[in-house]
């Protein structure tokens, strides 16, 4: 998935919009391409694999802030005052975020409003 969505970024500045270059046979992906077309600008920063992957590394620290301030304290008391509760949600989080949000899909944003 990554080489499909970092080739869709790279068509991008050519074609003048984000289109989706292999599926779609160029067809825009408005209303939902604004990742994409984040995307598609920091591609001519550059490729590298660890820079198009920052959004994603933002969005699991926005995911851990907001699971950490926000939904385990409304668990009530007796869970917002455990160490092993607020262990338990970091390693949840870190074990379902490593697999399923670590390259350049837009889940990891979708992940973020859904918190």
């Amino acid at each position: 998935d990554d080489g499909y969505i970092l080739q869709m970024a790279r068509v991008a500045e050519h074609a003048g919009y984000m289109s989706n270059y292999f599926r779609w046979f160029g067809s825009p992906e408005d209303p939902f391409g604004w990742y994409y077309n984040l995307l598609a600008l920091m591609s001519q920063v550059s490729t590298a694999s660890i820079w198009m992957r920052l959004p994603d590394l933002l969005c699991a620290l926005v995911c851990w802030l907001l699971l950490s301030r926000e939904v385990v304290p409304r668990l009530g008391p007796a869970v917002s005052g455990s160490r092993a509760a607020l262990w338990a949600a970091g390693l949840v989080l870190l074990a379902a975020w490593m697999p399923f949000n670590n390259g350049l899909r837009p889940e990891g944003q979708i992940a973020t409003g859904a918190l």
